[in-house]
């Protein structure tokens, strides 16, 4: 579900089964969320004749609607949402709020969640997560692109309006920054609680270096342990029966950083036989591609080399991830789980930045116009982590954290 764009929810009961590794489509039995309400609000006159909760602010026979729950209807603008139509006036702390009291009665008479009509249209700065099941979402003029109730603030990140998941996980855990101007890295444990984040929920990212002539590959990390694990993995299958494919990876293997990536169809292996990895200290792991020769750097420092000419192969299937190898089919379980430590800073590119030995900067990657994506971990919602990328211009937008389906998360 787009935002800007919401379902018309009126007497429609949702019911949230849980994902296994990120949260469900907002597709219920079917159906796209927009097919499944009734044309016009019901349900509205009952308000009115209503009697009053004893449990909210504002209780009594004369008290007004935008200020009381009626019989299980919990009011948005009663926890703090506004609906003026101003900037950064962040709706969506109020209408979470709303629905997170909602989802405190798991049984008996569903719970509705209610939109009052706004003064102009309720702002959000972020996705609002309906965690729960016995739950109704009630508000006027949701299901239309024509003066939506909802829409979403422009200065914030784009992404969906709801997101249908039981709270299974906490999402991103955050680690001390490794750069500078961030500010927080992602914490991966390898196979004890293992997490991903799916970069193609940027949609420059997928088949982004397909054809390409060039490209970089790029992440700062802090390991608290040399065993193997992702950093950053392009992979797949076409079907369940075939093996996987790799465009492009970075990952640990035998205690040392290894690079991979697949020119005209035929994939090639860089190692890197001197750096002794330790624990406790900083690395900048960076492979290159300049349409003759792949390269791999480690702290700037030209380690592995192999000339071959051509352009990348990544076919539609693969899907790149921090921290994991997706190359189960579909995108669920995954074959490598991530490395011990800290990544931070990742940035994949379609051209090659470095060709020689070089001076990291140890810094927030730039979000420039040969960018497809940035994955920093600073800005984090629940199950959400932000990427940037540049489609028609800069764009930003939240990515879901999934828990691997093989690991029984």
């Amino acid at each position: 579900m787009n935002a800007g764009f919401t379902g018309r929810w009126t007497a429609q009961q949702i019911s949230i089964a849980p994902a296994p590794f990120g949260p469900a489509s907002a597709v219920l039995n079917g159906q796209t969320a927009a097919t499944l309400a009734s044309p016009t609000l019901t349900g509205t006159t009952s308000i009115a004749s209503g009697t009053v909760s004893g449990s909210i602010v504002g209780t009594g026979s004369a008290a007004s609607l935008s200020q009381i729950n009626l019989n299980n209807v919990l009011n948005v603008q009663n926890y703090g949402a506004v609906g003026n139509g101003a900037a950064l006036s962040h709706d969506e702390v109020g209408a979470q709020a709303a629905i997170d009291a909602a989802c405190a009665n798991p049984n008996g008479t569903p719970t509705t969640v209610y939109w009052p009509t706004p003064a102009k249209y309720y702002v959000n700065d972020a996705p609002l997560f309906v965690h729960c099941s016995n739950i109704k979402l009630l508000g006027p003029n949701m299901g239309t692109n024509y003066n939506p109730s909802i829409i979403e603030d422009g200065s914030a990140p784009a992404g969906t309006v709801f997101v249908f998941q039981q709270y299974s996980m906490p999402g991103v855990t955050l680690g001390t920054p490794l750069i500078l101007g961030s500010t927080n890295s992602a914490t991966f444990t390898g196979t004890t609680s293992p997490y991903y984040v799916n970069l193609n929920d940027a949609s420059s990212v997928v088949m982004g270096l397909n054809g390409a002539s060039a490209a970089t590959i790029d992440a700062y990390v802090k390991l608290t342990s040399t065993a193997d694990g992702a950093i950053v993995w392009s992979s797949g299958r076409k079907a369940e029966y075939l093996g996987p494919t790799t465009a492009y990876s970075l990952r640990i293997s035998g205690g040392q950083f290894l690079g991979q990536m697949t020119i005209n169809g035929v994939t090639y292996s860089l190692t890197d036989t001197t750096t002794t990895l330790a624990t406790g200290t900083l690395y900048d792991v960076q492979m290159t591609y300049d349409g003759t020769t792949i390269r791999l750097f480690t702290n700037g420092v030209l380690v592995a080399s192999s000339a071959h000419n051509g352009t990348i192969t990544e076919p539609y299937w693969e899907a790149v991830a921090v921290g994991a190898q997706i190359a189960d089919f579909p995108d669920g379980a995954i074959q490598t789980t991530p490395i011990n430590g800290l990544i931070d800073g990742v940035q994949i590119s379609k051209v090659a930045r470095h060709t020689a030995a070089f001076t990291p900067c140890s810094c927030e990657p730039t979000n420039d116009s040969n960018n497809l994506v940035i994955a920093s971990f600073d800005q984090n919602l629940n199950m959400l982590t932000q990427l940037q990328w540049q489609d028609a211009g800069g764009q930003t937008s939240w990515s879901y954290v999934r828990r691997t389906s093989n690991a029984g998360y």
